[in-house]
């Protein structure tokens, strides 16, 4: 018998029973492959054990520090106050006797006329809340300052970024304008409804640059109808700030359109404000938030805290009744 060489080709025929397909010939080869025939595809066999888990990678860089414009800080104190609007619907319902509307726009009927009733009523917490506007007996929000100085405070102006702008007509003075949870004003026909009966005193706060924070206080504070021009009533000056607001008690208010200083020209023109100009200021807090800039005397300044051309960084005015 012939012992065949190494390089012989060695099969071996497997026949493999599929269910319902009858018989199929595989054949599996070894040796020379220009010979041996290839084989048809096998089934898949079952997946293997998952491996370990590897290693964390490394932490990546800090991203660098956001920045946000005016126009996304306009849309944030938006926000902001419709959640204290909800907030102080809440608070009112709980602390006030309240008549509620049965339209399908029901709204919260208020029971304040001013910010110290509200905090006398439990309301402590500063924020928006809502008062009677004896101008027209609806409701009107306003911001309420419930603890400085023993709170009850009527916030009626607000510097602290240069978002809105103050260098406005007199119609736009006559009325709201702003955002009552960052800069506004609450606009002079309310102060004259608010201060025209009763009596109030004003706090006027302010802050520069390097967080010095000042304050000036009047016990007598009242506005004018529109007939006097909103006439400026002020008096009994106490504080640290100085007294820059004295000057201006009986001046008249005075825009770039409506001129009513004591001055031969236009002092909101000049001084781009608009304020109870004489001729021309102590102060002018309605002027150019220039961010404690010091060279124009334009500027949102207070003359005996910092000087004339000194941009203050934060301004309020804020009254309450005695």
């Amino acid at each position: 018998m012939a012992i065949l060489p190494l390089a012989a080709v060695f099969a071996f025929v497997v026949v493999v029973e599929i269910q319902g397909q009858g018989s199929r010939h595989v054949i599996l080869s070894c040796g020379n492959d220009e010979i041996a025939q290839k084989g048809e595809s096998g089934f898949p066999g079952k997946r293997g054990p998952s491996g370990e888990r590897g290693l964390q990678g490394p932490v990546g860089l800090k991203g660098g520090v956001g920045h946000c414009d005016p126009t996304c800080r306009t849309e944030y104190n938006e926000l902001n106050e419709r959640v204290q609007r909800l907030e102080r619907y809440v608070e009112e319902l709980q602390t006030s006797p309240t008549t509620v509307s049965a339209s399908p726009s029901t709204q919260l009927q208020p029971s304040f006329a001013n910010c110290k009733q509200a905090l006398n009523s439990g309301l402590n917490e500063s924020g928006i809340h809502s008062i009677v506007n004896p101008r027209n007996g609806q409701r009107m929000e306003v911001y309420c300052d419930q603890t400085t100085d023993n709170g009850g405070w009527l916030v009626f102006q607000r510097r602290t970024d240069g978002s809105e702008n103050f260098y406005r007509t007199w119609a736009e003075y006559q009325e709201k304008f702003g955002n009552l949870s960052n800069e506004f004003w609450l606009g002079l026909e309310n102060l004259h409804a608010l201060t025209s009966n009763g009596s109030y005193e004003l706090r006027v706060e302010l802050e520069d640059c390097e967080n010095d924070r000042r304050y000036a206080k009047y016990r007598s504070f009242a506005i004018g109808s529109g007939e006097q021009q909103y006439r400026l009533t002020v008096s009994g000056y106490s504080g640290n700030a100085g007294d820059s607001l004295s000057y201006h008690n009986g001046r008249r208010f005075t825009t770039y359109d409506s001129d009513h200083d004591t001055s031969s020209g236009n002092c909101a023109v000049s001084c781009h404000g608009a304020w109870w100009y004489g001729g021309c200021y102590n102060s002018n807090l309605n002027g150019e938030y220039l961010n404690c800039l010091t060279n124009t005397d334009r500027a949102a300044s207070w003359y005996h805290f910092r000087g004339y051309e000194y941009s203050l960084k934060f301004i309020e005015m804020k009254f309450r009744p005695i």
